[in-house]
Parts: structure tokens; C-alpha cells; sequence
């Protein structure tokens, strides 16, 4: 990723700093929850959130939590892209609003457009944690 100062975030910096420190988080990841994934109630996708996207028709999800690239750029298309798979009520819930990191406030600029655009309306803002409930496109 070209982002100035994503040498600093989580994943791509300071804990994973290899493709092999990348595969040792997903087989922690699908280790954990083995027994889930053989019956089937957990579902692991190992691609981009715009990717994964793809996978699920349209008012599928109850609610999605968004934690993945914090720039504005990044959190503005997981809003937009999984707008359409929320059912309507649905909620849209993340972390880091208010937050200043290596991304500067990117975070709190696209959920705030995203409430502005008419797309979902507030419904909890807790400390850096947010939820917004989708309103109907």
C-alpha cells in the first residue's frame, strides 16, 4: 500500500511486516474458530473487503463492523460498497472515530460524509466506537 504512514499501522507495519507474518495471522485466525468453521456458522474470506463484497446479494447483512484500512479513501468505499448489502435498519459499526493515527482523522471524515449523504443516520457514538443505522438508498 502507497498510504504515507501505513508503515506505522497494525498490519502492513508493526505486527505483520511480511506476506509470512500475514499467513501466521489468517491460520491463527482459522485455527481459533476450526470447530465454527466445520459446522459451518463461520465463514473465513481472505481477500479485500471491496472483494469480498461480491460474495453476498444485496440486504444480507443485519450489520457489518468496519476495522480494516483507516484512511479515508479505504473507510469511505467499505461504507459505500457494503451500503447496499445492509438491510435497511441495519447497522454499520467501526472503531477509531475522533481518532487521530497514522491516518490522520480519515476515519471520522468519511463516516461523517457518509451520515451526511442521507445513507445512514446516527445511532451511537461511545468513545472512538461508533454505529450507524442504514437508511434506505
Amino acid at each position: 500500500v502507497d498510504d504515507e504512514g501505513y508503515e506505522r499501522a497494525a498490519f502492513g507495519g508493526k505486527v505483520a511486516k511480511s506476506q509470512g507474518d500475514m499467513d501466521d495471522l489468517y491460520e491463527a485466525v482459522r485455527e481459533r474458530f476450526e470447530r465454527e468453521i466445520a459446522g459451518g456458522v463461520v465463514r473465513l474470506h481472505r481477500m479485500t473487503s471491496a472483494e469480498a463484497s461480491a460474495n453476498f446479494p444485496d440486504d444480507y447483512f443485519d450489520w457489518v463492523y468496519i476495522d480494516a484500512n483507516h484512511s479515508y479513501e479505504f473507510v469511505k468505499q467499505d461504507l459505500l460498497t457494503y451500503h447496499p448489502k445492509v438491510k435497511q435498519g441495519g447497522f454499520f459499526a467501526g472503531d477509531d472515530y475522533r481518532t487521530k493515527g497514522w491516518w490522520g482523522y480519515g476515519v471520522t471524515q468519511a463516516v461523517d460524509e457518509f451520515v451526511a449523504s442521507g445513507k445512514a443516520k446516527w445511532a451511537l457514538r461511545d468513545g472512538s466506537q461508533f454505529v450507524l443505522q442504514s437508511v434506505r438508498r
